[in-house]
């Protein structure tokens, strides 16, 4: 199986998570927005615990592995 890199657009609902981690967390898009710098951010909700939430700048290409 060959596996590469591209770029990819980040949509509400789309799930990652950390491969190496020893405890799976997953992280869903909640939002997708513009700040008020003018920059994109992306808003990631737990998906076990809707609770917890980060918020990530998005200041270069999001890069995604393909199968």
């Amino acid at each position: 199986m060959v596996r590469r890199w591209t770029e990819a657009e980040v949509g509400i609902g789309q799930r990652f998570r950390k491969t190496d981690a020893t405890q799976i967390v997953i992280w869903e898009v909640a939002d997708v927005f513009k700040g008020t710098d003018g920059r994109p951010y992306v808003e990631l909700v737990r998906v076990g615990d809707r609770s917890l939430r980060k918020t990530l700048g998005m200041d270069q290409p999001i890069r995604v592995m393909e199968a």
